[in-house]
């Protein structure tokens, strides 16, 4: 039973004539409307349920510092936010950077580091062993964009790919985020085709790790 049909049932005859019925059906009416927002603001939280309203999500997002990605959909944003406490777990690993990276659709990603060997810089400054790069190959972005092919610097795509800049700005900012604090990642590799492979010792040209193909190679300030 809602207001608006416990209030017939409990009106007296003069509220149910014609003003006083109108007058006692919205009193009903505002009641049956704040237990309507009652109820969702109670079931907001419980992910896991078909009640859980969708308009919930950038809230829970915004508290858990988890906001939607561009162009993820509703499923998987909830499967992230419900996921949240175990993610967390693994902040500051190159499991949690992967395991980000995935729920974005990005499933074929390497995390590399100085320490381990690889190169940033030619000569290779063996000080900045905190130094990560991170290797992102399988992409469905197309063929790289150079001067000259009457495409504008700053429109929807970006220098080097057709990724645009809103997907370019949250794949940094994923590594930024579940990145260990005390680490940089000054680059991040994106694989439009051939491979970067080799010798972690060996570098390609000022600055580039020993590639063949075609590499973007995205600035990241962290």
């Amino acid at each position: 039973m809602n207001w608006r049909e416990y209030f017939a049932a409990i009106a007296p005859p003069w509220l149910s004539r014609y003003w006083g019925e109108r007058l006692w059906g919205s009193l009903a009416y505002l009641s049956d409307l704040m237990s309507e927002g009652m109820s969702q603001a109670v079931k907001a939280h419980l992910l896991d349920q078909s009640t859980s309203p969708v308009d919930a999500l950038p809230l829970i997002g915004l508290e858990r510092r988890m906001p939607r990605y561009p162009g993820e959909t509703n499923d998987s944003h909830r499967a992230r936010l419900l996921d949240a406490w175990n993610a967390y777990v693994q902040g500051g690993t190159a499991a949690a950077i992967t395991g980000q990276l995935a729920t974005y659709g990005l499933d074929d990603v390497e995390i590399v580091s100085q320490h381990d060997g690889w190169v940033f810089e030619n000569p290779k400054d063996t000080a900045q062993w905190s130094r990560f790069a991170v290797i992102i190959d399988g992409v469905a972005w197309g063929t790289s964009y150079v001067y000259g092919m009457g495409m504008i610097y700053g429109s929807a795509m970006t220098y080097g790919s057709d990724a645009t800049p809103a997907e370019t700005e949250t794949i940094k900012s994923i590594v930024r985020k579940w990145k260990p604090v005390h680490s940089e990642n000054p680059f991040i590799y994106v694989v439009l085709s051939g491979d970067i492979y080799g010798d972690p010792d060996l570098v390609y040209g000022a600055g580039d790790l020993y590639a063949a193909g075609e590499i973007v190679k995205w600035a990241n300030d962290s």
